[in-house]
């Protein structure tokens, strides 16, 4: 895994700009598009040769400050706010469906996200820790009955408040 560090190098380095306005650990291309860490093309040297690999895109919206932004719909599906008042750090998502918040979850690196979610590779999907068994080395699956971890409680685990 790629510290921040190296990702801020490699991102300066194919001209990919990081936005503070747009989030933890977002960035921009150099045609305007918003992308996060795991979307940022990694180059890998060999023999002097650079190999492209990608990561799939996940397209949402996302806003920090007081009061919500206005294409954001709280009756829409996948759209949610996590809030404290009028705080500047309030955060409103609108994703296109379920699958993209689970990916863009895989970027989530607070502590409380860390210690409290599982992605489970079998589902391609976030469950709660306490949701699955290992088999193997490193190998996750849910338990029998057990459901992928719902949108609002991985994003207020990964919020600052």
């Amino acid at each position: 895994m790629k510290t921040k560090i190296e990702i801020k190098e490699m991102a300066e380095a194919n001209d990919i700009k990081p936005r503070s306005d747009a989030g933890v650990d977002m960035y921009e291309d150099a045609n305007g598009n918003l992308i996060n860490k795991s979307q940022i093309v990694e180059m890998i040297e060999e023999e002097n040769e650079m190999e492209c690999i990608t990561f799939p895109l996940v397209h949402f919206k996302y806003h920090q400050g007081a009061y919500p932004p206005e294409w954001f719909d709280k009756s829409k599906p996948n759209h949610y706010d996590i809030t404290s008042g009028t705080s500047l750090f309030n955060e409103w998502y609108g994703f296109e469906n379920e699958g993209a918040i689970h990916l863009a979850a895989c970027d989530f690196i607070s502590q409380t996200f860390v210690d409290a979610f599982i992605f489970v590779d079998c589902e391609n999907r976030f469950y709660h820790l306490e949701d699955v068994m290992t088999y193997g080395i490193d190998q996750f699956k849910p338990k029998e009955n057990a459901s992928p971890a719902d949108a609002r409680s991985m994003l207020e685990a990964e919020s600052p408040f």
